[in-house]
C-alpha cells in the first residue's frame, strides 16, 4: 500500500517502474517495463529520456495513441516520482498529472491551476523538465 494519500490511486506497478526508469535500471512488471531509457506499456513507448545528465532527467511523455486508465496511471506515477511535492517544495494539492474529463485528455503542470490545464491529443508529446 502506498504511503501518501495524494498518490493512493496510483498502482504499485506504476510507482515501481517509474522509479526504475528514473534511476536508469531495467525492470519489468506485468504489461509495463523499462529498459532504463524508455518506459513501455503493452509494448508502446509512453516515455523516454532526452537529457540523461540531469536527475531526474528531461523526459518526453505521450499517451502513444492509447488514452486509457492504465496509460494515465503509468504516466501519473512517473510525474509523481519526478515532482514529489515534499522534495520540490510544491503544494501537494498542485501536482502535475494527466487526467480525463468528459472523454477528453488534459495535462496539468504543477504550476498551473485546474482551470489552466492543457487539452492534449492522444498522440501529443509533452516535455518534462526536472
Amino acid at each position: 500500500m502506498l504511503q501518501n494519500a495524494a498518490c493512493a490511486n496510483m498502482t504499485k506497478v506504476g510507482i515501481t517502474i517509474a522509479r526504475s526508469f528514473l534511476k536508469g535500471v531495467p525492470k519489468r512488471m506485468g504489461n509495463t517495463k523499462t529498459n532504463g531509457e524508455d518506459l513501455f506499456l503493452f509494448g508502446n513507448v509512453i516515455a523516454w529520456k532526452t537529457d540523461k545528465e540531469t536527475f531526474p532527467p528531461r523526459v518526453i511523455i505521450t499517451l502513444a495513441g492509447w488514452p486509457s486508465k492504465s496509460t494515465r496511471d503509468r504516466l501519473n506515477c512517473l510525474l509523481w516520482e519526478m515532482y514529489k511535492p515534499k522534495q520540490k517544495g510544491i503544494d501537494s494539492t498542485r501536482v502535475a498529472l494527466i487526467y480525463q474529463k468528459e472523454g477528453l485528455q488534459y495535462f496539468k503542470d504543477f504550476n498551473e491551476s485546474w482551470e489552466q490545464a492543457t487539452l492534449i491529443d492522444k498522440y501529443d508529446e509533452i516535455e518534462l523538465r526536472p
